[in-house]
């Protein structure tokens, strides 16, 4: 009896494993600024990373831009060892943008807190230089 569970609970687990990891592909939106695009629902978010400024770009999960107007962005950027905080501020259509106090590293992390009106607030997570 217990070999049976065994194979059948194996069995599930081949079977539902491309699934977990197709759905993880696929959720990945295209991007089309540059950066690195990540899907944090209901939003299509975009970073770019040049120098020590910071631009996301903010879709809908058809790729159409957001206004951003009434949008708060405060972002965490971890390079170089260092921890640097910064807000981003609107500069038009679907992009905020800021500059930080940080030099650009190949294993940096920058973690998105975007606070859309009347919307709750979602968290996005960048390796943009990988």
């Amino acid at each position: 009896m217990k070999l049976i569970k065994k194979v059948v609970l194996s069995s599930l687990l081949l079977l539902l494993t491309p699934l977990a990891f197709g759905h993880g592909a696929e959720s990945a939106p295209a991007s089309q600024y540059g950066g690195q695009a990540v899907k944090v629902s209901p939003y299509n978010l975009e970073l770019v990373v040049e120098g020590s400024t910071l631009t996301l770009y903010v879709s809908d999960d058809h790729n159409q831009p957001l206004d951003t107007r009434d949008a708060v962005v405060n972002v965490v950027v971890l390079a170089n060892k260092k921890k640097n905080k910064l807000a981003l501020s609107h500069k038009g259509a679907n992009i905020m943008a800021g500059q930080g106090d940080f030099s650009v590293d190949k294993r940096m992390k920058v973690i998105v807190y975007l606070q859309m009106q009347g919307v709750k607030k979602v968290t996005g997570r960048f390796s943009p230089l990988k």
